[in-house]
């Protein structure tokens, strides 16, 4: 098990009956300046509403059709275009009703440029989307401004 340091809930929106193929991250204030660790995507079965009652997106939305891409503060992509299933690690077993996760990928400390990164579709989910939906990440984080946190990970002299 990973020890979270920080989390927090993004959502993608899409809306209702769009053509648009790329969607935006959101300016989220509590991800400026800190260095990503790990990250979630959950479909409607596992998160079926957002904080927003937004329906989160289909299984199958995610596995064909959804890719992510990162830009750092450069405006460099140091994740570009993932399918987004890779970071599908959240599972529900409907046999025992039991939740487990597998393989949470992991980041290396980079820094996210949020406004510049995206869920990019491989087509129109115009059909998908007949209700405004929405991408909903888990983005586990260390927040390089933090004091706490920086006296937590210092030595002791």
């Amino acid at each position: 098990m990973k020890k979270i340091i920080k989390h927090e809930l993004v959502e993608v929106q899409i809306p209702a009956g769009t053509t648009l193929t790329r969607f935006m991250f959101p300016d989220v204030a509590n991800l400026r300046n800190t260095k990503i660790l790990g990250l979630q995507i959950y479909e409607n079965g596992q998160v079926p509403f957002s904080q927003l009652s937004q329906k989160a997106v289909s299984t199958q939305a995610i596995n064909n059709l959804a890719y992510v891409s990162f830009a750092n503060y450069g405006g460099k992509y140091f994740l570009n275009k993932a399918p987004a299933r890779m970071f599908q690690t959240f599972a529900i077993n409907s046999a025992s009703n039991t939740a487990y996760e597998t393989d949470t990928k992991s980041f290396t400390m980079q820094m996210v440029n949020y406004p510049q990164s995206y869920v990019e579709v491989a087509q129109s989910v115009a059909l998908l989307a007949l209700v405004d939906t929405v991408f909903l990440f888990s983005v586990y984080y260390y927040d390089i401004n933090d004091v706490t946190d920086k006296a937590t990970f210092s030595r002791k002299k």
